[in-house]
């Protein structure tokens, strides 16, 4: 059985995936589960850093990452971030790093 990822203002189709099955599910909570306690036990610093290299990423190309954000959370004009007061992904991953964003982290 296909899912498929559909644009709610047009009712077009974006993408379609084959659903996984119960093992192949399995599998991947698994593998989530490990990297999740590996995690933990990661020092500050280091997920520091890969958070930072993260808001780099997404600073590198902001409006194409904005599109990609707007559509999968079915907004219709803007990024969410755009419409409230709230910061910008690549600003709140610097934020959680200790680093102060620039300006309002646009």
């Amino acid at each position: 059985m296909a899912i498929a990822t559909i644009n709610p203002a047009t009712g077009e189709v974006i993408e379609t995936f084959q659903a996984l099955s119960a093992e192949e599910i399995e599998k991947k909570l698994q593998l989530a589960m490990s990297a999740f306690r590996a995690g933990l036990k990661t020092p500050f610093a280091v997920r520091a850093q890969r958070m930072l290299k993260a808001a780099e990423i997404l600073e590198s190309d902001k409006e194409r990452f904005a599109r990609l954000m707007t559509l999968e959370m079915a907004s219709l004009t803007r990024p969410p971030w755009r419409r409230r007061r709230s910061a910008p992904p690549h600003a709140l991953l610097r934020r959680e790093c200790g680093e102060v964003p620039r300006g309002r982290g646009h």
